[in-house]
Parts: C-alpha cells; structure tokens; sequence
C-alpha cells in the first residue's frame, strides 16, 4: 500500500464497517447512493447473467462462507465525480463491482437462477428463512475518501492475485479527458448522454459487427480506439503501445477537436467497409485495415479518403485472404531468420507498439492489392 499513501495529496481515509447483504440491496436500489457500475469499471469478461461466478458468490452466501470484502470510494466531496453522477449517489465501487452486481441481479433482478437439486431456483422461489438468511448475512464492506489516483493504486493493490489487463487499468481513470472520449466511443453511457458509435452497437447483449458474443472484452475495442487515436496524433504509423496509452492518461492529454473529428472519420470509414463486406470483423481484420489506412494517411499528410469503398474493400480482402492463407507459402524475412507470411501477419498486424512491423504489414497488403 505504499504507492497509495505516496500518492500526491491527502492519505487516504479508510472507515471498516460490516453491512447485511440487505444493506448492500438498499443502497443500491432502495437508498440510490452506491453507483455498482461506475464508468471506470472493467467491461463484463463473460456473455451470460448466469454464470458460474454470479452463482458461486450467492452459493457462497446461502453455504455461510462468506464473500469478499468491498470497498467502496466515498465521492461526496469530489466535485468531478458529483458532477458525473447526478442525483444522490455517493459512493462508487472501487472492488467489488462483481459481488455487488450479483447480490443486485439475483435479489432485486432475478436475473439469474441457482442450480439446486438439479432444478433452476430464482430468489422468489426460495423459502423465507433461505432468503431471510441471505438477507442478513454480513459482508466487511470498506469506504475510502481518496483521490483518483489513490483509487487505482487501492484496486491494484486488492487485486495482486488477480490478473488486471493493462487498458483496465488505463481505463479505471473517471477524470482522464482522453478516457471519457473512448469511452463514449465504445458504449452508450447515460452518464455522458451520448450513445457508441455504430461499430460498436450491441443487440441483446452482443457485438453487431464483432465476430464474438462479450463486447469490449477486456477492453479491446478501447484499445483499438487508443490506437487510432495515436496514429492520428502522429499522422501515420507510428507507436501505438499501451505503454503510450497509458502516458498519454497520466500526463493528462487531450485530444483537439480536429483529431477527435479524424478518429471519427477512421470509425466512420471502417464501419462503411463492414457494411460493403457484411463480415464480422476480427482482430486481424482491424490490425490490417488500420495499418494500410494509416499508411495512405501519411502519404495523403492527413488528407485521406477512399473514394470508391466496393473497389478498395474487394482488392483489400483479396489481398486478406491471399496473405492470411495457410496454404501460402511465401516466406518473410525477420530478424532472426524467416517466418510464414500468414504467420507474420497474425503477428504484427497486432502489434501496435512496433510502428516498423505495422508499416511493412502494409506495404505487403497495399503491394498484393495492386495486383489485383
């Protein structure tokens, strides 16, 4: 906890306190002053209401054993945060997010069954000592008045044991201007009042135009917003690691109004793309696509169009398709030897942090294409 307590400003201010499982319901539903799904919480990292986590945390509870603690961070006198979340919410999770959505989804919700005795049971199927005795079970719920950053270290800190992608973390930031704009990106927020972009639409719980059934898994479609968003702030390919992300947010970047306006028009341009090709859209696809885009966009020094997409979508999935291909068997030059060009591709089309490998993957799609 030492990062924590070095943290510019105040210590934080920790109160240790035991809630029922009703208290935690109440503040949530009844009280509305515990916000379970702030804007810096990580994305869902499974499809289903009713999986084995959500199950296993009320079993956990009906069995006495017990759940983890949660920590909430008291916002009452951060203005920023106030500001974002209207009304009467006063504490945010900081961990926890999971238990307290699981305690909200069954009880309140039923949004998900248990499995006993062979036989789904929601909560109004269960008898009333069962449900008197989730309801009064305790749970070590700890709030702390802390800055932003504080917040994240606190996170990090109850999370060793647990693997935290990096654009989590990146994305775990409520006041980072950069942040808000991905965000608003990827996902309708009514905190924000501004609704995704159409790439990133979601029907019933799934992606649109992704190949995949969780959007925003793990943060991928923030980190491909991230990506693009440092290709236009370079004019081209150029480092695009979370390493940079993450330096952007600490050093609380922003971006012009001009570059937020190019990053749309990448969003827009690709979007047309999957309309012309009615294809889901994969990683490598994206990896790609971005590469030669942002190749012609250094060569048009910003001023890149594609003016006739059913011709440069059918030269660009030819071209796809020849150097994704197994089957091919055209050998690469690399450091240390050589590699398979499909496999040198599924690599470094990815490879966001090596703008040299993006410029060559590229330079290899814009030279099939051309045959085409």
């Amino acid at each position: 906890m030492a990062k924590v307590a070095a943290a510019k400003g105040m210590p934080p201010k920790w109160k240790h306190e035991i809630w029922t499982v009703k208290d935690i319901r109440d503040t949530i539903v009844t009280d509305k002053t515990l916000k379970i799904d702030p804007i810096g919480n990580r994305p869902s990292s499974v499809d289903d209401d009713a999986n084995e986590k959500n199950m296993g945390i009320i079993n956990s509870i009906i069995d006495s054993v017990g759940i983890s603690s949660i920590i909430l961070r008291d916002i009452s006198n951060s203005p920023a945060l106030k500001g974002l979340y209207k009304g009467t919410i006063r504490y945010v999770v900081t961990d926890g997010g999971h238990r307290s959505r699981a305690i909200k989804w069954f009880i309140h919700d039923e949004r998900f069954a248990l499995t006993i005795n062979g036989e789904e049971v929601y909560w109004s199927d269960l008898d009333e000592k069962t449900r008197k005795h989730i309801l009064n079970f305790p749970v070590p719920v700890s709030i702390v008045t802390c800055n932003n950053k504080q917040a994240k270290e606190i996170f990090l800190a109850h999370n060793k044991t647990t693997k935290v992608k990096g654009y989590s973390i990146i994305m775990s930031d409520e006041e980072s201007e950069i942040c808000k704009f991905v965000r608003q990106m990827t996902k309708s927020w009514p905190e924000y009042k501004t609704h995704a972009h159409p790439i990133f639409r979601v029907d019933d719980g799934n992606p649109v135009c992704w190949h995949g059934t969780v959007p925003n898994k793990d943060n991928l479609w923030d980190t491909f917003v991230f990506v693009v968003g440092h290709k236009v702030k370079g004019k081209g390919n150029v480092s695009a690691s979370e390493k940079d992300s993450k330096h952007l947010v600490d050093t609380v970047a922003t971006y012009t109004e001009a570059e937020k306006t190019e990053i749309v028009k990448f969003w827009d341009t690709f979007l047309e793309y999957y309309y012309v090709t009615e294809k889901a859209l994969t990683n490598t696809m994206f990896g790609c696509f971005q590469a030669v885009y942002f190749e012609l966009y250094k060569q048009s020094k910003g001023k890149m169009a594609i003016s006739d997409m059913d011709s440069f979508a059918h030269k660009f999935n030819k071209a796809l398709v020849s150097v994704t291909d197994k089957k091919n068997k055209t050998m690469i030059e690399i450091v240390d030897g050589e590699q398979k060009i499909y496999r040198y591709i599924d690599i470094n089309s990815i490879a966001f942090g090596k703008p040299e490998e993006q410029v060559r993957v590229a330079k290899i799609i814009l030279d099939e294409m051309t045959k085409r």
